[in-house]
């Protein structure tokens, strides 16, 4: 059966075709492995967002009477220097699809294929569901010593009737939660419809994600990625595509989730929820609602999403087996392609650090300088730093100011630049442990750079230094 490799245009004419579409559709419709990260909607929709970054690449087999057996759906950036799957790290699961008979051998001859056109990279498949075919990776294989599967644990709460969820929230420490919300402002979980509800608290929950992945993971997904927020609003313009929930009291938005709809499943996306409100625990009630609120619409499973963060063990109820496989695209099997990797590697090194009259020697003493600079600046400075208290009569703060500070603004903090004692990481976590403290931040920023942040503790009962009576 003939396999077809389309790149950039040749790919994007048949994307656009309506009988392509509905083949497509279709055998996304019987292949058991399949995800929505391959469906028709979600990756048409990543294709045009991010179109400016990457071209399509695609591999379709056909059968005699020209019914789509095989699909693979790839992405290239423009120098054809990295292949990917599409979606990317907006997928949470890379697969093909194919006909039942043809699992394996469509997907090995797949890779064939792309090894004659992007000859020497990787393909990694991250993750692969667990039904997908692997007989083609079995020793013996061709495609066995070209390539390495890790297996991860894929925690998963099953939501039955949605009683026991219902019971969890009753349980008096949640009550007392919520008890104590109500008592800021009506509390209301809300199923948000259409992009107009998304983009009016878009920006909020942009906030409370990138903030909190900052400080926890150093990874601002929304900042790092302008795209990624106009790419959630496109799936949004897609029904039955993209499940939107907020939790809010009063008019705030205190706790969100973004996940993607794949049958009864709903994956865990974009959780997100506020510092400001953390004593009451918001992100964990909106799982919670979440979940029964899911049940309630006849999904069956909420898909914690591989990974290892702590928190999911606490909400999962059963657990299955993903895998991350890499695919080498070479005719070297997996040892000599590491062993050729790291004495490449050092090859190169040696090299440029010649061409620049550096000893490699010498640039190794540097390096473990360098690694130790952040501490022997803050050893050095201990002894010396200088450090100032100011009072000032709070009645006399001006208000009229057009330079004045924004009281508890996440955005400005998220402009924080690392220095020599601060990662942004670090910097982002103590903002995060303060601020969930129940302290408040006053910030000003300046070309696009944080240029202060001042703290504020309210109802300070002890203090390091005592400052006696200022009045």
């Amino acid at each position: 059966m003939p396999l077809n490799l389309l790149i950039g245009a040749d790919a994007e004419s048949l994307l656009g075709d309506r009988a392509f579409q509905q083949q497509w559709r279709s055998l996304s419709g019987y292949c058991a492995w399949g995800t929505i990260f391959q469906g028709a909607d979600f990756v048409t929709t990543w294709y045009r967002v991010y179109r400016s970054q990457f071209q399509p690449v695609l591999i379709t087999e056909t059968l005699a009477d020209g019914s789509l057996s095989g699909l693979l759906t790839l992405a290239t950036t423009p120098d054809a220097q990295q292949l990917m799957f599409a979606g990317a790290g907006q997928a949470e699961y890379h697969t093909w699809l194919a006909t039942s008979d043809r699992g394996d051998t469509f997907i090995a001859a797949a890779m064939d294929l792309l090894r004659t056109r992007f000859a020497g990279l990787t393909l990694t498949f991250e993750y692969l569901p667990p039904l997908a075919p692997k007989q083609w990776l079995e020793p013996g294989r061709h495609w066995a010593s070209r390539s390495r599967l890790v297996m991860w644990t894929r925690p998963l709460m099953k939501l039955g009737d949605g009683e026991n969820l219902r019971k969890s929230l009753k349980k008096s420490a949640n009550k007392s939660r919520l008890n104590r919300l109500k008592k800021l402002g009506d509390v209301q979980f809300e199923q948000l419809h259409g992009v107009a509800e998304l983009t009016a608290v878009f920006d909020r929950i942009v906030a409370y994600y990138d903030f909190r992945q900052g400080a926890v993971n150093n990874s601002i997904y929304f900042q790092a990625d302008p795209l990624k927020q106009p790419f959630y609003l496109a799936l949004m313009d897609v029904p039955d595509l993209l499940h939107a929930t907020v939790l809010k009291v009063g008019d705030r938005v205190v706790a969100a989730h973004l996940g993607l709809i794949d049958g009864k499943q709903c994956g865990l996306g974009i959780p997100a929820h506020s510092p400001f409100y953390a004593a009451h625990s918001p992100g964990k009630l909106q799982l919670l609602m979440l979940g029964v609120e899911l049940a309630q619409q006849g999904f069956d499973t909420l898909d914690l999403t591989p990974g290892g963060d702590p928190y999911k063990d606490r909400f999962a109820t059963d657990y299955d087996e993903v895998h991350i496989l890499t695919i080498f695209l070479s005719d070297r099997t997996l040892p000599k392609q590491i062993a050729e990797l790291k004495v490449r590697s050092k090859s190169i090194a040696k090299k440029v650090l010649k061409a620049a009259g550096i000893e490699p020697s010498m640039a190794q003493a540097s390096i473990k300088q360098l690694r130790n600079l952040p501490q022997r600046l803050w050893q050095q400075q201990r002894g010396s730093v200088d450090r100032q208290i100011y009072c000032y009569q709070a009645e006399a703060v001006r208000t009229d100011d057009p330079d004045s500070f924004n009281r508890d603004c996440l955005e400005d903090l998220l402009l924080f630049q690392p220095v020599p004692s601060h990662s942004r990481q670090e910097f982002l976590s103590q903002c995060l442990s303060r601020l969930e403290a129940g302290q408040h931040v006053y910030t000003s920023v300046e070309q696009g750079r944080l240029r202060s942040a001042c703290w504020l503790v309210e109802r300070q009962e002890t203090a390091i230094l005592n400052l006696g009576n200022s009045g």
